[in-house]
């Protein structure tokens, strides 16, 4: 398991995405909630623009599928 991973991009210009997984652990293995940037993310995907604008990628873990 990654509790947190932390991407360093440099094209077109240097940002970096960093992911987190909030109470990740073996018994938490299903997404309760993600939030980007602090909002919640309403679609199972991201924009790829998202991915340059040095962004903050938050899952919510817990222990049963919602």
């Amino acid at each position: 398991f990654f509790p947190k991973v932390v991407l360093h991009l440099n094209f077109p210009k240097k940002t970096t995405f960093t992911v987190i997984a909030h109470n990740l652990t073996p018994e938490n293995q299903y997404v309760k909630s993600v939030r980007l940037d602090g909002h919640p993310l309403m679609t199972p995907f991201l924009k790829h623009a998202d991915l340059f604008k040095g962004r903050l990628l938050e899952f919510e873990m817990g222990p049963q599928p919602r």
